[in-house]
């Protein structure tokens, strides 16, 4: 839990019946009256926002409010957003292969999208948002959502052993493999592959991989700020200076001394910008 000047981040892991489907549970607040800019970039994970108080829009002049409630899919490439006043949202942040088995719904559908909660679950989706407004606390409103969520993963079953094995093997290696090597050790063809990305987690193999070394790059330059962004870059699978520099700006918007240097972190993949 940190409190960073107006900004509240709270993460919560979920019950054990859950974690097939749920990576963990942010709660963000934010009490700042002036519009601040901030950023998203990809971190290999769909999931669900809920607003209690205030909300985001796209951050631009005219940029959409974001919707009470919505399921957002996997991000390809970074996404800016505007708040200013009491923002207060919770996000259930789901496992990487979880959002066909929430919504029944192929994954690739939700690809750069984020769509409301009505219009998925109809009325179902409707009287839980309601319930998430009119909760008093944290804990209430994770006791609504868990209870959504329990029913929703005994309608549905959960991703197959493929998918699981793939996400372990990736994570175990921090994404830094080729598509080639994870078909050889899950012993599957590429195609077999991308039709299971696909449904499940809506990026292609080689999308994802590249989403999670980039997220082991910022946590090595989290956990070990004052070493050399030339070597973590090495030792991440960035064969030299520009590809590493190019893929920073393509997925973060920035460069990576500007990430140092002008940002503020609120969560591995959500940053404040300078005004």
């Amino acid at each position: 839990m940190t409190k960073d000047n107006y900004f509240y981040t709270m993460q919560i892991a979920p019950p054990a019946i859950l974690t097939s489907l749920v990576k963990h549970f942010l709660v963000l607040e934010n009490d700042s009256p002036a519009l601040q800019h901030h950023r998203l970039s990809p971190d290999g994970h769909a999931g669900m926002v809920f607003y209690y108080k205030a909300r985001f829009s796209a951050f631009s002049n005219t940029g959409p409010v974001h919707p009470r409630s919505f399921v957002y899919g996997q991000i390809s490439q970074f996404h800016d957003l505007a708040s200013g006043g009491a923002i207060g949202m919770l996000v259930v942040v789901l496992q990487p292969y979880a959002l066909q088995t929430l919504t029944g719904i192929p994954a690739h559908t939700f690809t750069d999208q984020l769509i409301s909660l009505p219009d998925i679950f109809g009325a179902a989706g409707s009287q839980l948002e309601e319930k998430i407004v009119l909760a008093e606390n944290d804990q209430q409103r994770l006791q609504h959502i868990q209870h959504f969520l329990i029913h929703k993963l005994q309608q549905h079953p959960a991703a197959g052993r493929l998918l699981t094995a793939a996400m372990a093997h990736i994570q175990q290696q921090h994404g830094l493999m080729q598509v080639a090597q994870l078909t050889q050790a899950l012993h599957v063809t590429e195609r077999q592959l991308e039709r299971q990305f696909r449904a499940h987690v809506g990026l292609t193999p080689k999308q994802f991989l590249r989403t999670m070394r980039f997220q082991y790059l910022l946590k090595c330059i989290q956990q070990t700020p004052e070493a050399s962004l030339t070597r973590l870059a090495y030792e991440t699978g960035y064969y030299d200076q520009a590809h590493f520099i190019h893929e920073f700006k393509q997925l973060a918007g920035i460069t990576p001394t500007q990430y140092l240097t002008q940002t503020r972190l609120l969560a591995i993949n959500f940053m404040q910008l300078p005004a």
